[in-house]
């Protein structure tokens, strides 16, 4: 991923199991996995959420400006771990 192609990028979970899920969380494990990888926060949040909501053709949603609905994790914390 680049700064090029970040828009084209996003986050999905289907393969994970349900106690990784309550221990993890869903995408915002991978969002605190790409920031720590060195991805800006901005940018990981956008492919979890605008991005995702754009591929999906989920019109207004995905974005924090007025007429969106944002998704928003409140458990995303850049200094947890995830496995």
């Amino acid at each position: 991923m680049t700064e090029r192609n970040a828009r084209r990028c996003l986050f999905v979970t289907d393969d994970k199991h349900l106690d990784e899920l309550m221990l993890e969380g869903s995408i915002a494990c991978h969002v605190r996995r790409a920031i720590q990888a060195g991805i800006p926060a901005p940018t990981a949040i956008a492919m979890a959420s605008l991005n995702a909501a754009e591929c999906f053709r989920l019109a207004n949603r995905g974005a924090i400006a007025p007429g969106y609905i944002a998704f928003s994790d409140c458990r995303i914390n850049c200094r947890s771990d995830c496995r």
